[in-house]
């Protein structure tokens, strides 16, 4: 990850594409999903060694339900969007069909306890997303390659 001011967010400089533009859809969510692994990857990595095994587990179960719930979202919307761009409002409705659905089968996996789930490092898994949106914003925002 670099973070440093030397570099901008494509070959382009912000001058041609405009000072509020925001940078290119597809490397935006790249560097989203990028910077998410890694928070999840430290949370855990902190939770395992503070707290123990139970917590680490959480951290990476709540950030890949959240991924999975991103990235299946990506798909259906680039699925219909392609086919015909008038389902735009169909994959909204799928967003919202999609996530009760997903955390059913959390939940289902949860109350099987095949795995020992801590409701705090779960939330913190969660959270990792929304959090790596931000750092992108910021470091767009300010200029700073991630």
């Amino acid at each position: 990850m670099v973070l440093s001011g030397w570099y901008k967010w494509s070959s382009d400089s912000r001058e041609d594409v405009g000072e509020k533009a925001g940078p290119d859809g597809a490397r935006t969510v790249w560097r989203i999903e990028c910077v998410h692994a890694l928070l999840v990857c430290a949370a855990a990595g902190g939770l395992a060694l503070a707290v123990g095994r139970v917590a680490a587990t959480s951290v990476v179960l709540g950030g890949a339900l959240i991924w999975v719930n991103v990235w299946l979202f990506k798909q259906l919307f680039a699925f219909l969007i392609r086919r015909r761009p008038a389902r735009r409002r169909l994959a909204i409705a799928l967003l919202f069909a999609k996530l009760p659905l997903l955390w059913g089968a959390f939940w289902v996996v949860a109350r099987a306890r095949l795995v020992g789930i801590d409701g705090l490092g779960l939330a913190a898994g969660i959270t990792c997303f929304p959090v790596a949106v931000v750092v992108v914003a910021l470091a767009w925002r300010s200029g700073v390659e991630v």
